[in-house]
């Protein structure tokens, strides 16, 4: 049995006529009723009744023809789908971060070198892993990036270790203090103790309002000694205030990889001669999934920035 036959039922139906739709069909009437015939057999049921005014559905045949009815849909729609002029495949890329905001500039650049192609970029900031993990094991993120500190390191680890995720590391670096001309410190030697911290503010990056466990201030113990608390959650606040004012910041990367942005100029990041905490960097994807190769070039930039 051809789908052409279902059609040729709703055509009847419409019509009330055999003949009629024969010839809207453009076949003839002996086919058209021998179409017929082979469904009423396959289904034990006549499609049709005649009367005075015509052929009319029977009951049973009238449910049967609103089913052809809605394959016949359903079919004009695929062939519409597939006789579509063939579009070029856009390129797909699906990044995911977790307290690694430095991975931005990687994402950005990436978007400005593929823009003139069909591209479909998604860059996706988490604060808290327990969001982040679905999206790697459901496949809807390429690979994701996890900055975390020393301390929680054995945590993280934990809680990949029951899934089917690996986990790749990427750098250990130490925390260093970021200090604009208005610090004291900022004419001062290029390694100070944590104690020289304290008579300044301290500003907070991040989602430290609701979770410390990833706030520098907190976890180096700057918070508690600081001479005040600023929390902010734009990256731009954050270098903005650190520039004009006294305060001081803590980011996650050696100091000589801390390149000023034209835009924030004359803000200097120092060691921290006694701070035993590092940031550790990690990726992490799906175990079965491979890396694609706008993921794997996309890997290799995150990773030289770190």
């Amino acid at each position: 049995m051809r789908v052409e036959q279902f059609f040729y039922a709703i055509e009847i139906a419409d019509t009330g006529s055999f003949s009629q739709a024969a010839r809207n069909l453009y076949v003839s009437q002996p086919n058209l009723s021998h179409a017929v015939k082979q469904i009423e057999e396959q289904v034990g049921f006549p499609l049709f009744v005649r009367t005075p005014s015509g052929v009319i559905p029977t009951p049973e045949g009238n449910d049967l023809i609103d089913h052809f009815r809605v394959l016949k849909r359903e079919y004009t729609r695929l062939e519409s789908i597939l006789h579509q002029p063939v579009r070029p495949q856009r390129l797909r890329l699906r990044i995911a971060s977790l307290n690694c905001s430095r991975t931005t500039p990687v994402f950005a650049e990436l978007s400005r070198r593929y823009a003139a192609s069909p591209i479909s970029f998604s860059f996706l900031n988490y604060a808290f892993l327990k969001d982040l993990l679905p999206m790697v094991e459901t496949c809807q993120v390429d690979f994701a990036v996890i900055g975390t500190p020393s301390t929680n390191l054995k945590n993280i680890l934990g809680q990949l270790s029951n899934r089917t995720i690996e986990y790749h590391p990427i750098a250990d670096n130490p925390i260093s203090a970021l200090v604009g001309p208005e610090n004291p410190l900022y004419c001062g030697p290029d390694t100070v103790p944590i104690e020289a911290l304290y008579t300044s503010p301290v500003v907070q990056y991040g989602s430290a309002a609701v979770d410390p466990t990833h706030c520098l201030p907190h976890i180096t113990g700057l918070s508690a000694h600081a001479a005040g608390e600023i929390l902010v959650n734009q990256a731009n606040l954050f270098y903005n205030i650190i520039q004009t004012t006294r305060a001081v910041g803590l980011v996650a990367y050696r100091p000589e990889a801390f390149v000023e942005g034209e835009e924030w100029p004359g803000i200097r990041p120092l060691r921290l001669a006694d701070c035993a905490i590092t940031a550790h960097y990690g990726w992490i994807k799906l175990r079965r999934l491979p890396l694609s190769d706008i993921a794997a070039e996309a890997l290799a930039a995150i990773q030289e920035i770190f």
